[in-house]
């Protein structure tokens, strides 16, 4: 679920990652499945979590190096690399009594 927008929840959709309002996504039909995701912590290194489609098995939300900065979702690839790009910290922290997460990869 989107931090600042109730009722949008990250999915992916034509291999990005993308935030979708519950109440009028696209591709509707695959919605539900497209936005659930296995939370794989300390999968590739300790301390880290990785995030796992659940309904594409073998597939990982990563980050790519390109100049639009999108998230993807791709096929593993057995490489270093690859799970460094799909290895990601949460850290909890707390400013003027909001907390908010940010994620470190």
């Amino acid at each position: 679920m989107h931090c600042e927008l109730s009722g949008w929840y990250m999915r992916h959709f034509c291999g990005y990652v993308a935030f979708d309002p519950e109440y009028d996504p696209r591709a509707p039909e695959t919605f539900v499945k497209d936005a659930s995701w296995l939370h794989l912590e300390n999968y590739f290194f300790d301390g880290f979590v990785s995030l796992q489609p659940l309904n594409l098995p073998n597939y990982y939300f990563h980050r790519v190096d390109k100049d639009d900065g999108r998230a993807m979702i791709s096929a593993f690839e057995d490489s270093e690399e690859f799970r460094r790009r799909a290895s990601f910290q949460i850290v909890d922290f707390s400013i003027e009594r909001t907390s908010a997460y940010v994620c470190l990869s």
